[in-house]
């Protein structure tokens, strides 16, 4: 099985790309009712995400705490997909396996086209350069499902420079105080369509003449919205004004 989150297609693509690779594993995408999963019958459990801020979005951490403690699943691995680099994220990873009494054997980060675009200096990749990065992506993903084929050990990940400062210092003030839908803001462009509800993957918009963000506490600013938005109606503050958008492909949910 192979559980996987993507707000902007990167990660729904590499985890498509994964599963056809290792013969059509069973894919499942989150958010899902771990409940629903039958754990005791999974030997091989791969779980893809993106790092949100140099760490793993709260929804992957929920899954993560649901996996039983009471059976031990043979063969876990982690692909995560970044715009650069993951700082500690794979510590995160294992940290987390292990109050649930599990390990992994196979860590992997994947560079994709960058998607994030809240603050300044942040602005998604060229056309060149995000094609250069899924280039490089089709290669890794072939070596990995050999790995993952023959359940093998690996780590092969980007921390970057000084990952313990992303992770323990800047990621922490991140999700205080930018992980908040109230920052959110339509233009008079938009035209209702409804399309930022629809591929919300945490299901955070309801349209009421035009899009509004539930501020409930979920919203993982994963940017989807502002991406798919047709008329680049959709704001975030007011630092994305002048931002490109981007999204892996079509999304279909």
């Amino acid at each position: 099985m192979i559980v996987f989150f993507s707000g902007t297609g990167n990660t729904e693509w590499v985890a498509q790309q994964l599963s056809t690779f290792v013969c059509d594993d069973h894919l499942v995408q989150l958010p899902h009712n771990s409940i629903d999963i039958d754990f005791k019958n999974i030997d091989t459990l791969g779980i893809c995400f993106p790092v949100h801020s140099w760490g793993i979005p709260s929804l992957v951490r929920d899954f993560i705490q649901s996996l039983p403690k009471d059976h031990f699943i043979p063969y876990i691995y982690m692909v995560c997909t970044c715009g650069d680099d993951i700082g500690f994220t794979m510590q995160e990873f294992v940290s987390l396996l292990k109050k649930q009494n599990q390990q992994a054997s196979l860590f992997y980060s994947i560079q994709m086209p960058n998607s994030y675009v809240n603050l300044p200096g942040f602005d998604v990749d060229s056309v060149e350069l995000q094609q250069k990065k899924v280039n490089t992506a089709e290669k890794q993903i072939k070596a990995l499902s050999k790995i993952v084929l023959e359940r093998g050990s690996a780590v092969n990940v980007v921390k970057g420079s000084m990952p313990w400062i992303k992770s323990k210092v800047i990621r922490p003030l991140f999700n205080r105080y930018l992980v908040d839908d109230s920052y959110f803001h339509v233009e008079a462009s938009c035209v209702s369509c409804g399309l930022c509800a629809q591929l919300c993957p945490v299901h955070n918009i309801v349209m009421d003449g035009k899009p509004v963000w539930s501020n409930s506490g979920v919203c993982l600013t994963c940017m989807a919205c502002y991406h798919c938005c047709p008329q680049h109606a959709i704001r975030f503050g007011k630092y994305t004004d002048t931002k490109g958008q981007y999204l892996f492909k079509k999304l279909k949910r």
